[in-house]
């Protein structure tokens, strides 16, 4: 069984834990904007192994998501994950926009 902990910070930052399993990855994710351009995403990881690039994308679309609902928050998020198919990332990507924090 998953479990999903949200933390919603005032301080501007969505901090999200995922735990499943003992294979945890700390992920930050924010939008970068530009008087010049369109906007831009920067996913890094801040812990754990950086070899899973569908982390990396459930990391961008959940920021891309908050930003685009008008929010100008940024996204800490903690996974740990036994399981990292796109199932699976399709439905914590699910579960972070019905919980709608920001």
């Amino acid at each position: 069984m998953s479990k999903m902990i949200i933390f919603n910070k005032s301080a501007g930052d969505c901090d999200t834990n995922w735990l499943h399993g003992n294979h945890t990855r700390l992920l930050a994710a924010k939008k970068d904007e530009s008087v010049f351009s369109d906007p831009t995403y920067n996913v890094s990881v801040l812990f754990g192994k950086r070899d899973e690039p569908l982390l990396l994308a459930c990391a961008r679309q959940l920021i891309e998501h908050i930003s685009g609902s008008g929010s100008a928050r940024s996204l800490v998020i903690s996974l740990g994950l036994k399981d990292h198919s796109q199932g699976t990332l399709k439905d914590i990507i699910a579960a972070m926009i019905d919980n709608r924090l920001w």
